[in-house]
């Protein structure tokens, strides 16, 4: 299992939140500990709540969820 950060828009991506340990990050954004073991699966649920959820990290699935909204808005 390989570890990630991310922010979760409160009260959103319930889903993950599950997978997790959260913590408040402020009036907005909760912070998420969560493991994940397929990268592409994981960033597969991350790109499904759009919006409510920003990796803070490992950069590499950073990285990969911007190169996936990119080609996503290219067309």
């Amino acid at each position: 299992m390989l570890p990630a950060i991310l922010r979760v828009r409160n009260g959103k991506a319930n889903i993950l939140r599950s997978l997790g340990s959260v913590s408040n990050f402020d009036a907005e954004w909760d912070t998420l500990n969560i493991d994940y073991e397929d990268k592409i699966e994981f960033v597969k649920k991350i790109l499904w709540f759009g919006t409510d959820v920003i990796v803070v990290s490992p950069i590499e699935i950073k990285n990969e969820v911007i190169s996936q909204l990119s080609r996503s808005s290219n067309g």
